[in-house]
């Protein structure tokens, strides 16, 4: 490379990490660590700077400067998404690379809060123990006329799979038990237990009719312990903080669809933490692997559950 084509890529690299530090600055203008987007950005143009006119000699390879910028591209286009977040995505696309080096990636370049002393409680105990069961559990939002909405979930703890998510203004026995048909005339295999919390609407009568209906055995959790539906829990605040707090529904038939339109995308495009990265449609050997990657990245963004999440895949180089 001579001197001209360096002047050239150091140009392009310039206004590439300028333009992206626009952008950074744009979606946190509520942060208070705009001082860690600068520093990010100024190590950025260093260490690319550094490759252009000092290129390294042998050892272990970096990580490539277009696999950063798809990182960063991916965190600014859904600011939620965390390390782990986006190492799954890169799986899904067939790239490796582990979450701590995510992790790392977003640190130097000002994308990650400082940390904080709290971490998730895990499940794969629980699950280890309970093969065949689905989770059941209500949450509520408000539409835009005021009205109180109540929406379903139903999950398959083992396979994570969302096997019902619908809204109703009244919910009741009948209804309830409508969704368990549904469900079963859709393809979902019954499973021998539920597990459901003690919200007044799951009354004695839940126990009665899953049992004589499809042959299910409920189980109440313990009161004043939400942590023992902790999947469906975590499940809320996945579909509110994705979803939910981005859109106001005008109306329960603008609701549903958006709640049919993110079962979709949960199920077949979502990577889930509890089965390794994967979706639940997706099985972990049918993962592409693009590990060795030749020339560079190109990748289109793709928008999701009516444009409130983007995911990305790779195109042909």
């Amino acid at each position: 490379m001579n001197v001209w084509e360096k002047l050239r890529v150091t140009w392009t690299a310039l206004v590439q990490v300028l333009r992206g530090l626009m952008r950074d600055f744009g979606g946190y203008y509520l942060s208070p660590y705009p001082i860690l987007l600068i520093i990010g950005a100024w190590s950025r143009l260093v260490r690319r700077l550094r490759g252009i006119w000092l290129p390294r000699g042998k050892g272990r390879p970096a990580v490539r400067e277009d696999l950063v910028d798809l990182i960063l591209d991916m965190k600014r286009a859904n600011w939620a998404w965390g390390a782990l977040r986006i190492a799954q995505e890169l799986a899904l696309l067939g790239v490796s690379l582990h979450k701590k080096t995510v992790q790392r990636i977003l640190r130097e370049n000002g994308l990650v809060p400082p940390r904080t002393r709290i971490t998730p409680p895990t499940w794969s105990a629980f699950l280890r123990t309970h093969k065949n069961l689905w989770a059941i559990d209500f949450t509520c939002i408000f539409d835009s006329a005021g009205h109180q909405v109540f929406l379903l979930v139903v999950i398959d703890l083992a396979t994570r799979q969302l096997v019902s998510l619908n809204a109703t203004l009244n919910p009741c026995r009948q209804w309830i038990t409508q969704q368990i048909c549904n469900a079963e005339m859709a393809g979902f295999r019954l499973p021998d237990g539920l597990v459901a919390d003690n919200d007044g609407i799951f009354g004695r009568w839940l126990k009665a009719d899953f049992d004589a209906l499809f042959g299910i055995k409920v189980g109440h959790i313990p009161r004043g312990m939400p942590w023992l539906n902790g999947i469906c829990e975590r499940f809320h605040r996945t579909l509110k903080s994705e979803a939910l707090a981005r859109i106001l529904p005008s109306d329960i038939k603008e609701l549903r669809e958006l709640c049919a339109a993110f079962q979709a995308y949960y199920n077949a495009r979502r990577p889930h933490q509890g089965i390794a990265g994967v979706t639940p449609a997706t099985n972990y050997a049918d993962r592409p692997n693009n590990t060795l990657l030749n020339g560079r990245l190109r990748y289109r963004k793709i928008r999701e559950v009516g444009g409130l999440v983007t995911r990305f895949e790779l195109l042909a180089a």
